[in-house]
């Protein structure tokens, strides 16, 4: 039996890539030769997303690399994509793929009047884009999109997060929840909720799970939508979309002050 620094440098290579980029990284550090190996772009080539060319076809910054390797932790730094309405990073430890829309990438009922809802410069609300989307004055709430599953990484589970903020001047959030939903490529829904403001006795449908509610570093709201997993797809399958939204409708309370970034998409372990 051939001792492991007997083996073909290439052979080491793709021993590595049965492994993830974090122990890769760490095995690096073992010899000479493994050092070589994990930094082979035959290796990293297999970590790179599918779709890789188009993502390089469109960022709004030019992305530069001289190596596969340079070019994946590129793509681990969260890339401005489609005229800056995304953001596209892969997870540095696993390569499981996350993409963020913004607000523009949504259908928002009544999004272009400004009656309803403004259009603000970004760094408005530190959005994570160009621009971000407030709530003037709405009786009916009504945010919903898609994305396709053939984007993502296959055979992962994924969640689906609403990314909202107060303004300084917000009412009528605290009557009935937000209601969200996750419908996956199969069919299925998920259903969620959540009381943005708290109070005592305010009226929550009992059989409506209430979503998490964390906050990230700008001070958003990271609401959990739900929760769905990527199959395998071939190419010869036809797109498979996982659709979301959000909504109040049922309150006719007029509600304001709230600001949307957008939804993120990420695998559950990121």
């Amino acid at each position: 039996m051939a001792k492991m620094n007997e083996l073909p440098e290439s052979c080491i290579s793709m021993i590595l890539s049965f492994t993830t980029p974090r122990d890769a990284c760490k095995l690096a550090s073992v010899s000479r030769l493994f050092r070589s190996a994990a930094s082979a772009d035959s290796l990293w080539h297999t970590w790179l997303p599918p779709h890789y060319p188009q993502i390089l076809s469109n960022p709004l910054s030019p992305i530069t690399f001289s190596s596969k390797k340079q070019l994946y932790f590129c793509l681990c730094q969260s890339i401005l994509l489609d005229g800056g309405t995304k953001r596209f990073l892969l997870h540095p430890p696993t390569a499981k793929i996350c993409y963020m829309l913004s607000a523009r990438e949504l259908s928002i009922v009544w999004g272009d009047d400004q009656r309803y809802w403004t259009w603000s410069p970004g760094d408005v609300a530190n959005s994570r884009f160009k621009e971000v989307a407030e709530v003037t004055k709405v009786a009916w709430l009504d945010v919903h999109g898609r994305f396709d599953c053939g984007l993502l990484s296959p055979n992962t589970d994924y969640s689906v997060s609403f990314l909202i903020k107060f303004g300084h001047r917000y009412y009528g959030w605290n009557v009935l929840p937000l209601k969200f939903f996750v419908t996956t490529a199969e069919g299925d829904e998920v259903k969620s909720g959540r009381l943005l403001v708290e109070r005592e006795g305010a009226s929550i449908d009992p059989n409506l799970k209430i979503a998490p509610l964390n906050y990230d570093s700008d001070g958003w709201m990271e609401v959990v939508a739900g929760e769905f997993t990527v199959n395998s797809y071939s190419d010869a399958d036809a797109p498979k979309y996982v659709e979301f939204g959000m909504k109040e409708v049922d309150s006719g309370r007029w509600k304001s002050g709230l600001f949307f970034d957008g939804v993120k998409i990420q695998p559950k372990s990121a």
